[in-house]
């Protein structure tokens, strides 16, 4: 029994050497003190890692932090544990880093990519837009944020967007997984750049994380032109086609200081739905430039509640060639529908016009700019029937 004693404590003691020299390379391990992972929208060598502790998504003096290498791979000392509780940043640099996508070639604009805590393993933009998921709503697993992500950019739910995509063959869904990819980095790029023209490089820096889920919000609200994009014939013809006609539909000059702030102020709140989206208008009665009856009902349907203290005679109005028409209004919050009845006929083959602005959802979100839509009457009015004589 001796013996056997004697025996078995050297090989346990061997065995727990093993299996805790082995966790510094696995994805999500307790025990890791080294973080062996790789940064990639094409691989990105020349990017500053770092472990983000203070979720402010700098790197500050003390944090672990070193560069990507070859196929963007980095290793990053930690203290024991921190892999499962802090999320890994990289900085993608201008000038500096270089997307193996395109062997030689600098990326032109700076961006940064982000993976939750225990998923180091792979960083890229998909990865980032799931931690942004996770930042923006606490309640959310991390399946749930992936979940959504897959959901958003018309991705197959058979993949994972933590597994390495650039291996994979582009007719498969981690290839169009990394089309994806390339297109987000690229919307990352210029819409950080914008971002920091409208509000001045020293003022953008503090707020890396505010930027950072503007522009996710941005890229998600446009994920319909994406998944579009994904599904085009010639892939490197519709990365660049996507990138471009996703741009153009982004109202950049929003992307200021004042909406910078709302987000700020957003973060402190623990709603648990994240929404920093306009209303929209999704039907109306009379169409745009459409005809209408004299005794029109002036009818709006948004695609989301609206708030009623922010509708009212300043908001909506109906303008004639005699100014303001005088009307009621009303809210339907079940259709999301507003009504404008005016207190008298109006004027017929005559144009009008319905200006809008002001009008807000319960959440606080406005619409991005005044509105305002004309249309054309007609007269249809049967005239009375004449009484019996």
């Amino acid at each position: 029994m001796r013996t056997f004693k004697f025996i078995k404590m050297p090989l346990i003691a061997s065995l727990l050497f093993i299996v805790t020299a082995c966790g510094g390379a696995e994805d999500g391990a307790d025990s890791a003190v080294v973080l062996n992972g790789q940064v990639a929208d094409g691989y990105l060598s020349g990017a500053r890692v770092f472990l983000d502790r203070n979720g402010n998504r700098m790197p500050d003096p003390g944090e672990p932090s070193t560069e990507s290498g070859a196929q963007g791979h980095f290793s990053l000392d930690i203290e024991q544990g921190e892999g499962n509780l802090y999320p890994v940043v990289a900085e993608v640099i201008a000038g500096k880093t270089i997307d193996e996508d395109q062997p030689n070639q600098y990326v032109a604009e700076s961006y940064q990519l982000e993976a939750p805590a225990g998923k180091w393993s792979f960083i890229s933009p998909l990865t980032t837009l799931v931690n942004h998921e996770l930042s923006k709503n606490s309640n959310l697993s991390l399946q749930e944020a992936e979940n959504r992500v897959l959901s958003q950019l018309g991705l197959s739910s058979n993949i994972s967007l933590f597994e390495d995509y650039i291996q994979a063959p582009s007719n498969t869904g981690l290839g169009r997984a990394h089309r994806a990819a390339r297109i987000i980095a690229g919307l990352m790029g210029s819409l950080q750049k914008e971002i920091e023209l409208n509000l001045g490089v020293e003022n953008a820096e503090g707020k890396r994380t505010a930027i950072s889920l503007m522009i996710s919000d941005q890229i998600v609200n446009n994920s319909d032109a994406i998944a579009l994009g994904l599904a085009s014939a010639g892939e490197a013809i519709a990365i660049e086609e996507t990138k471009t006609a996703v741009l153009q539909g982004i109202n950049t000059t929003r992307l200021n200081a004042e909406l910078l702030d709302r987000y700020i102020e957003r973060m402190q709140v623990t709603n648990k739905i994240w929404d920093m989206t306009p209303p929209k208008v999704i039907n109306q009665r009379p169409l745009v430039d459409g005809n209408a009856s004299i005794d029109v009902v002036v009818s709006l349907i948004f695609d989301e509640e609206i708030d009623p203290e922010s509708i009212s005679q300043e908001t909506i109005e109906i303008i004639g060639p005699t100014g303001p028409m005088p009307g009621t209004i009303s809210y339907d919050p079940t259709l999301k529908e507003v009504n404008f009845t005016t207190e008298s006929y109006l004027r017929a083959f005559t144009t009008y016009q319905v200006y809008l602005t002001g009008i807000a959802d319960k959440y606080g979100n406005s619409l991005e700019q005044p509105q305002s839509f004309n249309f054309t009457t007609i007269f249809d009015q049967r005239p009375p029937e004449l009484p019996e004589f």
